[in-house]
């Protein structure tokens, strides 16, 4: 079982600046979190 593909997907999705040492991926907001304040 090979890691390989799905790392470096996920180098791709880090943003490029961080807090504290915390670096985030951009991922996008799902919709059960719209649908709780808008709702």
């Amino acid at each position: 079982m090979s890691t390989s593909t799905h790392d470096s997907d996920r180098a791709d999705k880090l943003m490029t600046h961080d807090y504290d040492g915390i670096r985030e991926y951009d991922n996008p907001t799902p919709g059960w979190w719209y649908a709780i304040f808008l709702g």
